[in-house]
């Protein structure tokens, strides 16, 4: 394994399952969200429960930097962040 990137993630963890729910971007829109590191469940934004239908591979998911964050005004939700590791 190496280093992938930093995942931010916000709150106190996934409501489901208690996993880190991390400021996650999907590459083939551009559209940004939270997801559980865990249990894989989607919401819209860090200021709401709305959970998101899956549609998209998970080759085109990628953690948010903190500068993307930043511009999206999501830094002050973030609690916490931790190396993600690449599996290889």
């Amino acid at each position: 394994m190496r280093p992938h990137s930093i995942a931010y993630y916000v709150g106190h963890g996934c409501d489901i399952c208690g996993g880190c729910a991390v400021i996650t971007k999907n590459l083939s829109d551009g559209n940004f969200f939270i997801m559980c590191d865990d249990c894989m469940s989607e919401w819209s934004d860090p200021d709401t429960n709305n959970r998101l239908p899956r549609n998209f591979d998970w080759i085109d998911i990628k953690n948010a930097t903190l500068e993307e964050i930043q511009d999206l005004g999501w830094e002050k939700y973030i609690t916490g962040n931790y190396v993600d590791f690449e599996c290889v």
